[in-house]
């Protein structure tokens, strides 16, 4: 029998994005498996679990193997955790096996290009595995690991699980089969290729969806400006205090604000509105000054991995991502520009993070373009416009 364990926190009660992690996790967990869920209230995940495992060792009724992660915030591969039960018992030598992950993915010279459901399904089934189905434990930082109980016997730990994978040495190997893809950096990214689309001129910046304050921690490092963040997860929220000069927790419809403000950055927000005109009519109206500025990132659904899914007959609703489950609006280059010129913006610069045409697709795209179809090839091959706008 296997025990799993990971932690989650008080976000989890109030992101969706975060619930559905965890509903993915589990679905892909043994019938057999036993979950435990510890919460946490800090990002000390060794901790809490550690004082969770030491109170079962304690106990001397242990199953045979325990499934330890950080938290479910990942994407797991098909049977990873099967293949991962089946590696401790093909070699009775390793006592804890780790899964590969976007750290070197075995058998694969790129960086994972996935932003589906299907894609990552693709992936995991293309990787392969030259050497043979065991690779040595690099000292990578564990994020999940399966090891045996009595091994955690008899090595003991005190307060942090995760040095377990270095404290067995050579005893810890990585599993090439069983494939993760974690995503380390949920609430913590600092979107650094957005940062130059904020005019130089900024003194005061509305940061709406800010969650801990990494964009706006950085505007404020770099540019020195005041930065004002809106946050809807009043977990997320409140540890953004710490980094932005204010922070206001609610929904950006609703809550008051004291501006108005050189520019308004919205990341990755408009999308998960119901109708985003009310959003930028608040903006236009109540958050910028005259000849203010809007930063705007938005996911594009006509990226050529969209497209191929549908032509697939696949549209999977994920919590990160294009298709992220949580939201309600979905946009191309020409419908977003049309979108900002009807509330009264107009585009400064328009530029996108780009994630190439795989090589299948775009031949198959070059033929029909060939046959006479109108394609858009630069369209395809960006997955997030980066917008500047001005307030007309």
């Amino acid at each position: 029998m296997i025990e799993v364990f990971t932690t989650i926190t008080d976000s989890y009660r109030y992101s969706r994005e975060l619930a559905l992690f965890l509903s993915l996790f589990q679905k892909n967990l043994p019938d057999s498996a036993q979950l435990s869920l510890i919460r946490r209230i800090d990002d000390d995940a060794a901790a809490a679990l550690s004082l969770a495992l030491g109170e079962r060792l304690a106990k001397g009724l242990l199953p045979e193997y325990f499934l330890v992660l950080k938290e479910p915030s990942l994407l797991i591969g098909k049977d990873a955790v099967f293949i991962l039960g089946n590696f401790l018992i093909q070699y009775p030598g390793i006592d804890c096996v780790l899964p590969s992950d976007i750290r070197g993915a075995p058998g694969s010279s790129r960086s994972p290009d996935y932003l589906s459901q299907r894609g990552f399904e693709a992936f995991v089934a293309g990787m392969n595995c030259p050497g043979g189905p065991i690779i040595s434990y690099d000292g990578r930082e564990p994020f999940m690991f399966m090891v045996r109980s009595r091994a955690l016997m008899d090595i003991g730990f005190s307060t942090d699980i995760f040095q377990v994978p270095e404290l067995l040495g050579h005893r810890t190997a990585i599993s090439p089969k069983a494939y993760i893809h974690p995503f380390f950096d949920y609430y913590t990214e600092k979107r650094e290729e957005v940062l130059q689309l904020v005019p130089e001129s900024v003194l005061t910046l509305l940061d709406i969806g800010c969650t801990r304050g990494g964009f706006g921690g950085l505007v404020k490092s770099r540019r020195g400006c005041r930065v004002t963040g809106i946050e809807m997860n009043p977990v997320e929220g409140e540890k953004a205090r710490s980094v932005l000069d204010d922070v206001i927790i609610g929904d950006a419809l609703q809550v008051d604000v004291k501006g108005p403000y050189d520019c308004v950055t919205c990341l990755d927000v408009i999308e998960h509105f119901e109708d985003p005109s009310r959003l930028l009519g608040r903006i236009r109206d109540e958050f910028l000054c005259d000849k203010g500025w809007l930063v705007l990132s938005v996911p594009n659904v006509g990226h050529w991995s969209i497209v191929e899914d549908l032509l697939a007959g696949r549209w999977d609703y994920l919590p990160v991502g294009i298709l992220c489950n949580t939201h309600l609006r979905f946009f191309t280059r020409h419908s977003i520009a049309g979108y900002l010129e009807e509330n009264g913006f107009r585009i400064e610069t328009i530029t996108g993070t780009k994630l190439p045409i795989s090589g299948a697709m775009l031949k198959n795209l070059q033929f029909l373009g060939e046959s006479g179809m109108e394609i858009d090839f630069q369209s395809l091959e960006i997955n997030c416009y980066l917008i500047l706008a001005e307030k007309l």
